[in-house]
């Protein structure tokens, strides 16, 4: 396996750990659990001391409530999410998610 294929398999796992995070933390603004996490661009790092990088995502299929994320590149811990689309609605009860389909950012 190349360096390529090793940083995307990296980042899948990163994709998933933050779809799942999402979800059993977020509703959509419809106020709905969320069910599908698209990815839809390839992740940066950021342009700051941080090191972080950050991915971006829309939720449940409707590409206007797009979501970024924020991971600390050393240790792949979600650090916080942000959107300027939509207003992130915080469950009352995080719980785990069951049911959640994540599609992947992948180059065309």
């Amino acid at each position: 396996m190349n360096k390529v294929d090793e940083s995307l398999m990296e980042d899948k796992k990163v994709e998933n750990k933050i779809a799942k995070e999402f979800a059993s933390t977020f509703l959509t603004p419809e106020k709905k659990d969320v069910s599908e996490v698209t990815f839809y661009k390839a992740p940066a790092n950021q342009k700051d001391a941080t090191g972080n990088r950050n991915y971006f995502f829309y939720v449940n299929g409707n590409k206007a409530w797009k979501v970024g994320a924020s991971v600390k590149s050393k240790t792949d811990e979600v650090w916080a999410f942000g959107s300027n689309d939509i207003d992130l609605v915080e469950k009352k009860d995080t719980k785990d998610v069951t049911h959640l389909k994540i599609n992947h950012w992948e180059s065309k």
